[in-house]
């Protein structure tokens, strides 16, 4: 994914934030790609896998920093909770896990808050995500 750029829609969905437009990106996607486009508000529903953390401590790696890692022990360990049982995670939602609490609220928060929701890219099959449109007014 590394290799992956920004596409006319990501890059669109920017250029409606800078004409103030849109207030806010709400994804499921974790390539961030959003960013890359020069969107600045984008609430990630399931994450971002260009950057981890230990899942004790939240202490946060760049891909760098893990890859780094990884070239001392096959499974990289944080360097600052320094135990054995402080695995470095990549920062993307698993099936079973629960979405970022704050994250979603402020999702929703930006549902509720819209005059407009566009839907772009999805079936809109994956709950609580699914029921954002819902919930704009």
């Amino acid at each position: 994914m590394t290799d992956a750029k920004p596409n006319a829609g990501h890059l669109a969905i920017r250029e409606l934030e800078s004409l103030g437009k849109v207030r806010a990106v709400i994804t499921q996607n974790i390539d961030n790609l959003h960013q890359a486009a020069g969107s600045n508000a984008v609430y990630e529903l399931h994450g971002n896998c260009s950057r981890a953390s230990c899942v004790k401590c939240k202490q946060r790696y760049t891909l760098d920093e893990v890859k780094s890692l990884r070239q001392k022990e096959f499974v990289p360990y944080c360097t600052t909770c320094k135990s054995s049982d402080n695995l470095i995670k990549i920062d993307v939602i698993l099936f079973g896990e629960p979405l970022p609490p704050t994250t979603m609220q402020r999702a929703m928060e930006e549902a509720q808050n819209c005059d407009l929701i566009l839907v772009v890219g999805t079936s809109l099959q994956v709950a609580p995500a699914s029921l954002l449109p819902s919930i704009a007014k």
